[in-house]
């Protein structure tokens, strides 16, 4: 199964059946650093709305980002999704390829593929690519695929 955290509900998603697609609404909460994910009910968020990402997270075997491009970073609904991710990682630190990096709360190495919009300059493309290089390290998967469009109506994947 392949989990699609989507920004916009017009863009076309050429999808599999058994894929699951988050639009994540105005009123998902952002998270609000206390934790209970973490500490007091592991992978478990304290808001109870839009589903249990860390939960959707572990059951795929791909995470697929379509966001758009926002001053060289994610949207902030696939921002706030993401922070909601957090459990998805254990709290503890290890060192990775040099680098000191949360450990895996899971053994798998999930695959992560971005599709970004509205990308105008190779600053903000460079930002992004480090994003998700970062993102795939923290998550302790693989970026599997990452490709950029101008405009809206050119992203159907």
């Amino acid at each position: 199964m392949r989990l699609i955290l989507c920004d916009n509900e017009s863009l076309k998603i050429k999808k599999h059946p058994e894929d699951i697609v988050i639009i994540p609404s105005k009123d998902f909460k952002p998270c609000i650093g206390c934790f209970y994910c973490w500490t007091k009910n592991p992978t478990k968020c304290i808001h109870s709305d839009e589903g249990n990402i860390q939960e959707l997270i572990f059951k795929s075997d791909e995470l697929i980002i379509i966001s758009k491009n926002t001053y060289g970073g994610l949207s902030t609904p696939i921002k706030r999704t993401l922070d909601r991710s957090i459990s998805y990682i254990l709290p503890y630190f290890e060192k990775r390829n040099g680098l000191t990096r949360h450990k895996k709360r899971y053994d798998k190495d999930l695959k992560i593929s971005g599709y970004i919009y509205n990308v105008n300059t190779n600053e903000e493309k460079e930002t992004i690519i480090n994003i998700f290089n970062s993102m795939s390290e923290n998550f302790g998967g693989k970026l599997n695929k990452l490709d950029f469009f101008n405009e809206e109506e050119e992203l159907n994947i």
